[in-house]
């Protein structure tokens, strides 16, 4: 035979109701600070493939820069910024330094390595600029090609 059970009294049952709200209290909570989370993980995500497609987009115009006056498409880093410095035409690109060159690629998170015409070559590479002719004068006792 199972046992009878005992109707609650008032006061049970108020704190029972009690220990109910508040645990949807906190389960609510919990769930909005999830929802916020995700919220700024998709605007995030949005951000980067906003970079990506211009991007996208901005590789392709390049492709077809020939001339030296012809206009570069600036690339967007993976942090949605264009950097300071970025050659806005071919002759530019042409007339940045090792240093100049050294912070491009470093905003872009690509390989600093080698001589000013290596870091021109991978930086053209980089932007889409395949059509464009490098004009390269190091110094003599640059030897890394």
């Amino acid at each position: 035979m199972a046992p009878v059970q005992q109707p609650l009294t008032h006061r049970q049952l108020i704190e029972t109701q009690n220990l109910s709200v508040i645990d949807n209290a906190a389960v609510l909570q919990e769930i909005m600070q999830t929802l916020k989370t995700l919220q700024n993980e998709m605007a995030a995500m949005e951000s980067r493939l906003d970079a990506v497609d211009h991007n996208a987009q901005a590789r392709l115009l390049n492709s077809d820069v020939t001339r030296s006056s012809d206009p570069l498409i600036p690339i967007k880093t993976s942090t949605n910024v264009i950097p300071d410095g970025f050659p806005m035409t071919s002759s530019q690109l042409n007339s940045l330094s090792v240093a100049q060159m050294d912070v491009l690629l470093a905003a872009y998170s690509l390989p600093r390595d080698g001589g000013l015409r290596v870091m021109r070559r991978r930086f053209t590479q980089f932007i889409g600029a395949i059509n464009v002719r490098l004009h390269i004068f190091e110094s003599m006792f640059d030897d890394s090609n």
